[in-house]
């Protein structure tokens, strides 16, 4: 009682010290308030806490349950109080000596205890808690988090559009001496932050509000796919499974009326372009090891150990057309099929650089790249030896998978597909079972790098490769456990970068991993030529010899499905439809002439 005494003696001098000057305070900061309302918590921790039970992270978590407003930028305030009251215990008479020592223990330890992870941790939850009672208000406001989230970026694009001048003068003005002046000057800024931030005040926020709140719309905005990430990547649960973790990102874009295919479809995307990153919403060791399985590799160990030695060590410094033919003049004397196929596209490579015109560096429409240079590469790997096994159909070419999966419930005579078949550049069948095995799209052949064709092609391709694993189930009738065992692969191409990526279903987790395998880089003139070739002629032969071994695994299941035929298992999951495309009206250019009269 008489410790408790104490306490109110030294908080009622401190609060009749302090009178004077809060009576002339104008506009406190909200700092203050924070401070204000700590210095009470702390107190009142000390005079209801027996001395020796004192712990100063245990008052801050006292600080966190019953101060709202409190944040990291109060941290020092909150050391420089603790100090004030512990010096002020540590020497009033009224208190026993064995308190005494206590608050001088602790006022000694009180830097060092606030640099524990367990005081940062505090901070942590109490910044966390602030910004989302903030992000909530403003989410009441505007009706949509998406909305808030542009919101904010147009508010700070404003800001940084504010002269230097006129930050520092205002900072002038705050930081005077005359309080009436910087309440005015408070005040007005806050008018102007209202009025920017009300829709309705704001006609191109306000727009841009009215876009992001349609229902049901695909997401193909860089600004719209960042807020996507960073509101979903917060959904690190170590605890979760990862159908609990897709649970909760289907549940968050839908909260935002948002669509993207591919996850609603559970395709988790893995490669370095993520719509969300699924890499950190996976964070946890956890799943290393289903990623690792899931992740495929091209076979290189399968090439030919001659044709092999000669891209990695035969090479030699190109510093001619001469030293290109003397290499592939190599690979002709082997009589492998490796060797030979290496030689036909050394060749092709000859030919292009002994050209007065070299097409390898111009710009072409993809009609004519896939013409001039793909398929005499990728034809002559997949159709010199192998014809009779590989189909290739090229230049935008329906999907037979896809075809069948729209018409799946109807027949087909009647039915128009809405929105249109995904019509892809190449697509590599299995001759005998007709079933697709490799698809390719090509883009930003004819000029410089369009991220928003990079992305719907990249978003085209996933879904393409699905369809394409879910006919080897709906087509030939494999298992699920067999289904796992084999995989489809997707090109895309990107000016003269190559990207492989590989599809794979698990069946304990019924999620499709996307997987980047390996990016190849088409050398087009002569000095890249010792650089880039072998590796790009690897990948190549490797290429190739994993199509075969999958065509292998294919016709061993489909062979033991004829011979042994088995009860359906439970469907996949079905790939939803894409989202209507919203097409911006264009603005009638002779509006200007409008009552002109």
């Amino acid at each position: 009682m008489r410790l408790a005494t104490s306490f109110q003696y030294i908080r009622l001098n401190a609060s009749l010290r302090c009178v004077g000057t809060a009576s002339l305070t104008v506009d406190l900061p909200r700092s203050m308030f924070g401070n204000m309302k700590t210095s009470d918590e702390i107190s009142k921790y000390f005079r209801e806490t027996n001395y020796s039970k004192w712990c100063i992270i245990d008052c801050l978590d006292s600080i966190e349950k019953n101060c709202t407003m409190v944040t990291s930028e109060n941290r020092e305030g909150i050391i420089a109080e603790f100090k004030h009251q512990l010096q002020l215990a540590s020497t009033h008479c009224s208190i026993n000596k064995k308190a005494q020592d206590k608050a001088t223990k602790l006022y000694n330890d009180v830097e060092r205890i606030f640099q524990f992870k367990e005081a940062t941790a505090v901070f942590d939850r109490m910044d966390k808690r602030v910004n989302e009672n903030l992000f909530e208000t403003k989410t009441n406001l505007y009706g949509s988090e998406v909305a808030v989230q542009m919101m904010d970026m147009k508010l700070n694009s404003l800001r940084s559009e504010i002269p230097s001048s006129v930050s520092s003068h205002s900072k002038t003005l705050f930081t005077g001496h005359d309080s009436e002046n910087s309440f005015n000057v408070k005040k007005t800024s806050n008018e102007a932050e209202h009025n920017s931030m009300n829709p309705n005040n704001n006609p191109i926020v306000y727009e841009n509000i009215q876009i992001l709140s349609t229902h049901d719309q695909d997401v193909n905005n860089p600004e719209i796919d960042s807020i996507i990430v960073d509101k979903i990547s917060d959904l690190i649960f170590s605890n979760l499974n990862l159908e609990e973790i897709w649970d909760k990102v289907m549940e968050r874009l839908k909260q935002e009326n948002l669509r993207v295919q591919s996850i609603e479809s559970r395709i988790v995307d893995l490669s370095n372009w993520k719509k969300v990153d699924w890499g950190r919403i996976l964070k946890t060791s956890d799943y290393a090891q289903l990623f690792n399985r899931s992740k495929k590799k091209l076979c290189k160990d399968l090439i030919d150990k001659g044709a092999q030695n000669l891209l990695h060590d035969g090479c030699g410094q190109m510093r001619s057309l001469n030293d290109l033919k003397l290499w592939k003049d190599k690979f002709s004397i082997l009589k492998s099929e490796d060797a030979q196929l290496t030689a036909g596209v050394i060749e092709f490579f000859h030919l292009c650089l002994r050209r007065e015109v070299n097409i390898l560096v111009m710009q072409h429409r993809e009609r004519d790249y896939i013409v001039k240079i793909l398929s005499p590469i990728i034809g002559f790997i997949f159709e010199e030896f192998d014809i009779g096994t590989f189909e290739l159909n090229w230049i935008e070419k329906d999907s037979h998978s896809v075809t069948c999966r729209k018409r799946k419930f109807v027949h087909e005579e009647y039915m128009e597909l809405e929105p249109p078949s995904k019509k892809m550049d190449l697509i590599i069948s299995l001759r005998s079972y007709k079933v697709e095995l490799l698809v390719l799209e090509a883009g930003n052949t004819e000029g410089p790098m369009d991220d928003t064709k990079f992305r719907q092609d990249h978003s085209k391709i996933k879904i393409v490769m699905k369809d394409c694993l879910d006919s080897f189930w709906n087509k030939l009738h494999f298992k699920k456990n067999e289904l796992e065992e084999v995989f489809v692969m997707g090109i895309q191409i990107t000016g003269t970068r190559w990207t492989i990526y590989s599809l794979v279903y698990n069946t304990s987790k019924k999620i499709y991993f996307f997987t980047e395998m390996v990016t190849l880089m088409l050398p087009t003139i002569l000095s890249e030529m010792e650089d880039l070739l072998p590796d790009f002629l690897e990948n190549l032969l490797a290429l190739r010899h994993t199509q075969i071994e999958l065509v292998a695994k294919i016709r061993k299941y489909s062979q033991k499905r004829l011979s042994t035929p088995s009860p359906p298992s439970s469907p996949l999951h079905e790939t939803t439809e894409s989202p209507l495309k919203k097409q911006k009206q264009k603005k009638d250019p002779f509006c200007i002439l409008d009552n002109l009269y």
